[in-house]
């Protein structure tokens, strides 16, 4: 019975991992959009016992008056602050790149693992 309890418990943690990683994958069917928009508020969901989180953006596009959710990497999520503005390139719930507008800077979706890749230039 204790092998049942351990197979269902990992079965039931691998689903809300996938559930939680997936969480804002809306893209499908959705236009790509160029939007002015301002980095609004960040979340992460999961993180349980070794699990890495899933890292949203919440990003505020004025013109609409909505908010947008992406979810991004770790290094994109560590790299963008709070309240940054430019034009946001995104798909749904899918993150394509961010052009700032105080210095022009272009930050796109790579595989950024870590904040030092960003710097790094990887």
């Amino acid at each position: 019975m204790a092998p049942f309890l351990v197979l269902l418990a990992c079965v039931l943690i691998a689903l809300l991992y996938w559930k939680l990683h997936n969480l804002q994958d809306n893209s499908k069917d959705e236009p790509i959009l160029t939007e002015h928009a301002k980095v609004h508020a960040k979340s992460e969901h999961g993180g349980l016992r070794g699990v890495p989180s899933a890292k949203y953006i919440h990003f505020y596009v004025p013109e609409r008056d909505a908010i947008v959710i992406c979810q991004v990497t770790e290094g994109i999520w560590h790299y963008l602050p709070k309240n940054d503005w430019g034009m946001l390139h995104h798909q749904g719930g899918k993150f394509l790149s961010f052009r700032r507008d105080c210095d022009g800077e272009l930050v796109e979706l790579k595989d950024y693992s870590t904040v030092w890749d960003i710097y790094s230039g990887r």
